[in-house]
């Protein structure tokens, strides 16, 4: 009880800091998520965004009726690296190059950076998770892999989400592993997607983890009291297929 009560004090301050840390985005051409640069007016905002509303292979999207197929394991090969966690006035978001990859069949991928979305933008069977986590990659030819992991609540603080929060008070350069956010189980949804921000751009290969991740409420309140939404509604399917 004790170290709950630290816990929930502890992000009560992490709050107070964030919010003091966090950028003004005044310019009108700035996409957002609520108000007149909501996702619906991205395409509006600037011509190199015209994917946002013409795309036809635009991500996230709600998984469902899934083509059970023999899909190559998803081989994690991150290390511990330099990690620098930024507040961008969007959500909290930590780059990372030089933290190593992922190894998916033929494709190997190396993390450029991850970022965090409340409620998940990818919705399974019509229902969302309380927050999602995108992790950018990029191969040798340039192709780009998107993994994402869905978040739920537990009962105990996640160390990791942790000291990310506590990092992004000072927007400071840390010592970090992306293995820490995996969940044990690696089984995945796959499919043709995008950027879920401008400028949209598509022929983005999206591996979703199946088993969420845990964070305590008082960690989903510290996010959600700098970000209250940031989340892009589902996009139509339309010809793709999702594969699992």
């Amino acid at each position: 009880m004790i170290r709950s009560h630290l816990l929930t004090f502890a992000f009560t301050a992490t709050l107070a800091l964030l919010a003091a840390a966090m950028p003004s985005y005044a310019d009108d051409a700035q996409w957002g998520y609520t108000g007149a640069n909501a996702p619906q007016a991205w395409a509006d905002l600037n011509a190199d965004n015209a994917l946002c509303n013409a795309g036809l292979e635009q991500s996230p999207i709600n998984l469902k009726n899934a083509e059970d197929v023999d899909l190559p394991p998803l081989n994690v090969e991150y290390k511990e690296g330099n990690a620098d966690v930024l507040n961008n006035g969007r959500t909290i978001q930590v780059n990372a190059q030089g933290s190593g990859g992922v190894l998916i069949g033929e494709e190997d991928y190396n993390l450029l950076q991850f970022h965090f979305h409340t409620p998940s933008e990818h919705y399974v069977d019509a229902r969302p998770y309380p927050m999602e986590l995108h992790m950018l990659h990029r191969a040798e030819d340039g192709r780009f892999g998107m993994i994402a992991v869905f978040i739920t609540l537990g009962d105990d603080a996640n160390p990791a989400i942790e000291t990310l929060w506590s990092a992004a008070q000072t927007q400071a350069a840390i010592t970090f592993s992306a293995q820490s956010l995996l969940p044990e189980n690696l089984d995945y949804y796959k499919y043709q997607g995008s950027l879920a921000t401008p400028p949209c751009t598509e022929n983005i290969a999206w591996y979703i983890l199946k088993t969420p991740i845990t964070i305590s409420q008082a960690q989903l309140n510290a996010f959600q009291a700098m970000f209250p939404l940031n989340a892009r509604p589902v996009q139509a399917l339309n010809d793709r297929v999702v594969r699992e």
